[in-house]
C-alpha cells in the first residue's frame, strides 16, 4: 500500500511543478513582493521547488518518514519514482495533448452537421 501512496504522491509533485505553471505563479508572487522585477523566470531557481525530481525525492523521504516505513526497498523505490518524475510528467502531457486533440476532432465534427 506504501508504494501506491509514493506513486501517487509523484503524480501529485509531478502535476504541481511540471504542468500546472506552478513555477511561474511563485516566481512572480515573490517578484512582487520583493518589488524586484524578474525579465527571465527560469533565471531565479528556488530549491527543492523548481525540479520534480528534487521535490519527488524529498516528498518521498518526508512521508516516509512521517509513516514510520522507512526501510531500504521503500528508499529504492523512492529513487526509482524521483528518476521517472520527468517521464511521468510527459506521460501526462501527452494525455492532455491526446484529449484536446480528442475534443478539437468532435467540434469540428459537430460544427460540420
Amino acid at each position: 500500500m506504501i508504494y501506491i501512496e509514493l506513486f501517487l504522491l509523484t503524480i501529485i509533485i509531478c502535476f504541481i511543478i511540471d504542468c500546472s505553471g506552478f513555477n511561474k505563479s511563485i516566481i512572480k508572487l515573490i517578484s512582487y513582493l520583493t518589488h524586484i522585477p524578474i525579465k527571465n523566470p527560469y533565471d531565479l531557481r528556488i530549491p527543492f521547488l523548481t525540479c520534480s525530481l528534487c521535490t519527488v525525492w524529498w516528498s518521498c523521504l518526508i512521508y516516509l518518514l512521517i509513516k514510520d516505513n522507512l526501510t531500504f526497498t521503500t528508499i529504492a523505490f523512492s529513487s526509482i519514482l524521483s528518476l521517472i518524475s520527468s517521464n511521468i510528467s510527459g506521460f501526462m502531457m501527452y494525455i492532455k495533448e491526446l484529449l484536446t486533440f480528442i475534443e478539437n476532432k468532435l467540434y469540428k465534427i459537430i460544427s460540420e452537421l
